[in-house]
């Protein structure tokens, strides 16, 4: 079963169409179509004046979005590379809506969020989509930030709804600058976030197990010394049960090679094994390391990223080589969400107010490299219920996140 989910990630169909529609948007036929919103993360609206507004708790808002385009269909597109300052010019056009993903997905996934029509194979690294709330039935825009590329498609097959949707009220103003390779969102305002509290759910190792071995064939034998369990096929797959840090490895050895230099085919292929690991295809990955040989993912909560010290609810993807495969992932899982009251909502200081505390804190902030709002995940004792505080986090240059107030202390 995984060596096929495997297979099929690496299988491009590409078909040219004589009568001129874009290749670009043709079907992939051996992948599976599903919808996929929950890897966009952010939903923007610019005003007629071209201020960018962030929506507050935009979920509902983006699946009535990707409801809106799922029968809508692109004709070739015109693709050109900008400066910087150009480049978020574009991003910035007045009354237009933004949607963004956590991370940069390649014109497949795309698709698997949209819907068949809205497929682009040969396309990767869109990380931002632009529709205009004016002539929208004219095109969209899609949004490469590493490369400062865009993708401007005519729309051959639309509707006007679009012109007519009624989005979230409560927003704040934000503003989009360029640096380090990728589009910088500064939150402007303060930001009202509530704390939530999760169920946590416990992977079994018999049950992962049973999900990664073809046919559920394998060995099983216990490390008491090292408190751990190791299952194993015997030719080309390995789970390790770390017992005592309360974390998977699984080692997989693909028959087919693994492309070293292709990045977005490699993110493609993670998000397939993805549920076939942690059974759960939500989780956007938030940062990769050198060419992207190393993809670390962790769970979104309210379209903003859960953090912990433990790694809670993480799973990190690396590619040894072209023929291993290495998927580190968390036995505890947010599951169920538990009922929250208003009174439990905190409000959070604009960007440039927690990097003036910063700076009076004599912390040295050339050394960010970037912020986001995010939760931190506390847990009790047993791993029963996770405690999801917001909090200001920092990157800095060795690529980890920090909680801002890690550097605030007796400020």
């Amino acid at each position: 079963m995984l060596l096929s989910l495997f297979l099929s990630g690496w299988i491009w169909v590409q078909k040219v169409n004589q009568k001129g529609v874009n290749p670009v948007t043709q079907k992939d036929e051996t992948s599976v179509v599903a919808t996929r919103d929950a890897n966009l993360s952010q939903l923007l609206v610019v005003n007629q004046s071209g201020v960018p507004y962030l929506v507050n708790d935009g979920r509902a808002d983006l699946t009535k979005i990707i409801n809106i385009m799922s029968n809508w269909q692109l004709g070739k597109p015109e693709v050109d590379t900008y400066t910087p300052q150009k480049f978020v010019q574009e991003m910035k056009l007045p009354d237009t809506i933004l949607m963004a993903y956590a991370n940069p997905v390649s014109g497949k996934l795309v698709g698997k969020t949209f819907g068949d029509k809205m497929f682009m194979a040969g396309v990767d690294g869109i990380k931002y989509i632009q529709l205009s709330t004016t002539d929208q039935d004219k095109s969209i825009q899609f949004f490469d930030e590493g490369r400062r590329k865009i993708y401007r498609f005519p729309l051959v097959q639309s509707n006007d709804k679009i012109k007519h949707l009624k989005l979230n009220a409560e927003r704040g103003r934000v503003d989009l600058t360029y640096q380090k390779y990728q589009v910088q969102l500064t939150r402007l305002e303060t930001t009202k976030i509530k704390i939530r509290s999760y169920l946590i759910e416990t992977e079994t190792p018999d049950n992962v197990a049973d999900r990664l071995f073809d046919e559920k064939e394998y060995t099983q034998r216990q490390d008491d010394e090292k408190q751990r369990g190791i299952y194993n096929d015997g030719t080309r797959r390995q789970l390790i049960d770390n017992r005592v840090q309360g974390c998977y490895r699984y080692d997989y050895y693909p028959k087919q090679k693994v492309p070293m230099n292709q990045f977005d085919k490699r993110s493609d292929l993670a998000n397939l094994l993805i549920n076939e690991v942690y059974n759960d295809e939500s989780m956007p990955y938030v940062r990769h390391y050198g060419q992207g040989n190393t993809l670390v993912y962790r769970p979104y909560i309210d379209n903003l990223p859960v953090f912990s010290d433990e790694d809670y609810g993480v799973l990190k993807f690396n590619l040894l080589n072209d023929q291993h495969l290495q998927i580190d992932f968390s036995k505890y899982v947010l599951r169920v969400p538990l009922p929250i009251s208003k009174e439990r909502e905190v409000t959070m200081g604009s960007w440039p107010g927690v990097k003036r505390q910063l700076v009076n804190a004599n912390f040295d902030v050339t050394q960010i490299q970037d912020w986001m709002l995010g939760y931190e995940w506390t847990g009790d004792e047993k791993h029963q219920v996770a405690k999801l505080e917001p909090h200001w986090f920092i990157q800095l240059k060795d690529g980890e996140w920090y909680p801002v107030e890690t550097y605030l202390k007796g400020v």
